[in-house]
């Protein structure tokens, strides 16, 4: 029986590192998960899933060894509340699988990031992902993306609930002051309608005066 190899990465989990030394696929950040090929880090704009087959180079920024038990929540028992059934579960607010591709396939129907930055970056929808490619929707497009392209995968805390909703509130403001012009308008109509009554009436009455 082949005893479990761990990644010799596993060391690292709960240290601070860098992965790849510049340019737009560098990422530094807290190592939280290690499997296989995928590496998955929190740093200051959230967490990222690093595909490993893209990684040139690996560097502990703080000198530290870290701990395989992972006191940052980066062990891999999955007995937390957050974790689930399946090929990736939910803990610690970040995805626990045993591969980069399970880890997308985790991420269907969230806003994510591919790529962290030059011609290769996009955002969109995962409307769909396999163990080979991932279907994104892009605006109006549908993007369809080889896993083995696929640098890292970063989910965005985008809504679209939020962009409606100033609509709305913009819509009711536009309506609003439209009513409020309608009203003015009705004000001003119904006040030079009354004052030409008033005119009319006091013209009759000098009439009948001059008569008398």
């Amino acid at each position: 029986m082949a005893m479990h190899q761990p990644h010799p990465l596993e060391q690292f989990v709960g240290s601070e590192v860098k992965i790849n030394r510049g340019g737009p696929d560098s990422i530094t950040g807290k190592l939280l998960f290690v499997k296989h090929d995928l590496l998955v880090v929190r740093t200051r704009e959230g967490i990222v899933y690093v595909n490993a087959a893209h990684i040139k180079s690996f560097n502990v920024a703080d000198g530290s060894g870290g701990s395989r038990s992972g006191g940052s929540g980066g062990s891999q028992s999955g007995g937390s509340r957050g974790s689930r059934s399946g090929s990736g579960g939910v803990s610690g607010n970040f995805v626990r699988a045993h591969s980069f591709p399970a880890a997308v396939m985790a991420l269907r129907h969230q806003f994510v990031q591919i790529n962290r930055g030059g011609p290769e970056k996009v955002e969109g929808f995962i409307a769909d992902a396999n163990p080979t490619y991932v279907i994104l929707l892009v605006k109006k497009s549908v993007v369809q993306i080889p896993l083995f392209h696929v640098k890292s995968v970063s989910p965005q805390n985008k809504s679209r609930g939020n962009k409606s909703g100033k609509s709305n509130q913009s819509g009711a403001s536009n309506k609003s002051g439209k009513s409020n012009q309608s009203g003015a308008s009705n004000k001003s109509r119904s006040g030079g309608a009354n004052r030409s009554c008033s005119n009319k009436s006091s013209h009759k009455s000098r009439y009948h005066a001059t008569r008398t």
